[in-house]
């Protein structure tokens, strides 16, 4: 082997080998992120949530336990189902389910809602071995692990 046949190679021709371009990392990024602040978003927003629909704030507190609970329940069944099923549909039949929880008119519609929305919230952990699949071996481990290659111009 050569010293040339040593030297990496250089990120816009890996990118051009890989499914998993800087833009799709990138989108993925965001995606996961995203999807894991689905967690917390109503946190800050109890009370107003409360005072909008009427409730206590011992039920809009059950909110963020709801959700709590279905992102256990989506860890335990739907991750899983990622190892099963083919991740490239799993994923975007996920989101409209995401979307569906911003149409609550009550109280007890929103605490399904949000438990749904926590179910849903898992898709952060079947992007990534997503990612992984769909990156060449050369630059898998940055793809999956460093957020190198979003920062980098």
């Amino acid at each position: 082997m050569t010293s040339s046949d040593k030297s990496p190679m250089p990120s816009a021709e890996l990118s051009a080998q890989s499914g998993m371009g800087r833009a799709l990392t990138r989108l993925f990024a965001i995606a996961g992120g995203t999807a894991v602040a689905n967690l917390y978003w109503a946190q800050p927003l109890l009370d107003f949530i409360g005072r909008d629909l009427h409730a206590s704030t011992t039920a809009a507190g059950g909110l963020v336990t709801a959700t709590q609970i279905g992102y256990a329940a989506g860890a335990l069944l739907v991750v899983t189902l990622g190892d099963v099923l083919d991740r490239r549909r799993l994923i975007p039949a996920m989101l409209p389910l995401s979307g569906a929880a911003l149409t609550a008119w009550s109280i007890g519609v929103l605490l399904a809602a949000i438990t749904l929305l926590g179910v849903t919230t898992v898709s952060g952990q079947i992007l990534t071995p997503l990612a992984g699949d769909l990156a060449c071996d050369a630059e898998r481990d940055r793809v999956v692990a460093s957020p190198g290659p979003l920062l980098q111009t």
